[in-house]
């Protein structure tokens, strides 16, 4: 063990686990995004009143209206309206991400949960056509 490192973002076995600290990491990463996009520099401009449907796959919205004014920023703000979810390391969590209802329209409710930032490393990887790691180098 390194002097001065977290053993929240170490683990012997699997990838790292950093917890919240991906929810500040994505945020920085959407403003990185932010700023390459208002210089042109991205397959497809973004910013944060845009709606993630534009970013999301077909289908995202299904039969749930309060999903198509999801904007980034409801994300980023954690005030999306989607039923809070927080387990990441689910099989199935894909499938979760892209298939959570929402429980109130847009800016209505603050929910503090991971959906809302994975959720967005979906779009920023759409928007930027690479990963969120990626996009950090």
């Amino acid at each position: 063990m390194t002097p001065g490192v977290s053993t929240l973002v170490t683990t012997s076995v699997g990838p790292p686990r950093c917890a919240s600290i991906s929810k500040s990491l994505t945020g920085v990463a959407a403003t990185k995004l932010f700023d390459l996009s208002s210089q042109g520099n991205t397959p497809r401009p973004i910013s944060s009143g845009d709606t993630i449907a534009t970013f999301l796959p077909d289908g995202w919205v299904g039969d749930d209206p309060n999903k198509a004014a999801i904007t980034v920023w409801d994300l980023l703000a954690m005030r999306s309206g989607l039923r809070p979810h927080d387990e990441p390391f689910a099989s199935n969590y894909l499938s979760l991400v892209l298939n959570r209802p929402t429980v109130a329209p847009r800016m209505q409710q603050w929910a503090y949960a991971s959906l809302p930032v994975d959720l967005l490393s979906i779009v920023i990887q759409r928007a930027s056509g690479q990963s969120v790691r990626q996009l950090f180098n």
